[in-house]
């Protein structure tokens, strides 16, 4: 079979960018590394373990990576969701935006991200975006530009809000910072998460997709190759369950 696209990553980025593919009439399919279904709970896992299979069944990037730490070489497992969600099936729920001063343009003296878009430009994805996380908070005082769509916050603790209150007394502005509702199943037959798992990209994204009809997942599958010539790729070579799958597309992503 052949898609209009095909995704490498159900994380975050990949699961949204799949969402909205789907809800135009797209037929997507997604290529995710870990597995398909919500993973138990890594409540009591060890994030050292280093059992890939239990690590996958946590939710977990299954292997060491390779980075510099202290200008240091080292392998270390990363803090790297994976599965249909990817990291947002391990984070605590914080969503904030970036700040319209991380898309300004390049000072004389080059520093700066430099972004080829504005912060306007995103802004409506942003509110979007919000509303499908059930985003908690209150308005960050120090931003001027639109404002987030929230949702009040549960009320806080008497130590919380003793704090804050004398925060706000001796001139500062503290404000209750933006993070996602518990999770609620969006898609019929999916069992609910507890109440202490926060809105993540499976639940969000990747299962109002699912329900159109125009979306494939396909897990515990590895790209281990993009088949390309001079002008655009081919083919995805992947392996499943030690079998090689050749996936074909109009257009591919990588996320």
């Amino acid at each position: 079979m052949e898609w209009d696209v095909a995704i490498v990553g159900a994380g975050m980025g990949g699961a949204a960018f799949g969402y909205m593919l789907a809800l135009t009439g797209h037929k997507v399919v997604f290529l995710e590394k870990g597995h398909a279904e919500c993973p138990r709970s890594h409540q009591n896992d060890d994030p050292e373990t280093p059992d890939p299979v239990t690590r996958l069944a946590s939710g977990r990037w299954p292997t060491r990576i390779r980075g510099l730490v202290n200008d240091q070489p080292m392998l270390f497992f990363p803090a790297l969701g994976c599965g249909a969600g990817g990291s947002t099936l391990l984070y605590a729920g914080a969503l904030e935006r970036l700040s319209q001063r991380d898309f300004r343009e390049r000072s004389s003296t080059g520093q700066g991200p430099g972004w080829p878009i504005g912060y306007e430009e995103l802004a409506p994805f942003y509110h979007h975006a919000e509303q499908l996380f059930c985003v908690e908070g209150s308005p960050n005082p120090f931003e001027d530009g639109p404002a987030a769509a929230l949702r009040t916050p549960p009320a806080m603790s008497r130590s919380d809000a003793y704090l804050f209150e004398l925060l706000e007394r001796n001139g500062l502005r503290p404000y209750r910072a933006h993070n996602a509702h518990p999770a609620q199943s969006h898609a019929p037959g999916t069992a609910p998460f507890s109440g202490s798992i926060r809105m993540n990209a499976r639940r969000a994204f990747i299962e109002p997709a699912l329900a159109t009809g125009n979306v494939t997942l396909i897990d515990c599958c590895t790209v281990e190759r993009v088949d390309a010539d001079r002008d655009q790729v081919q083919a995805l070579v992947c392996r499943r369950d030690g079998q090689e799958l050749v996936v074909k597309a109009g257009c591919y992503a990588l996320a």
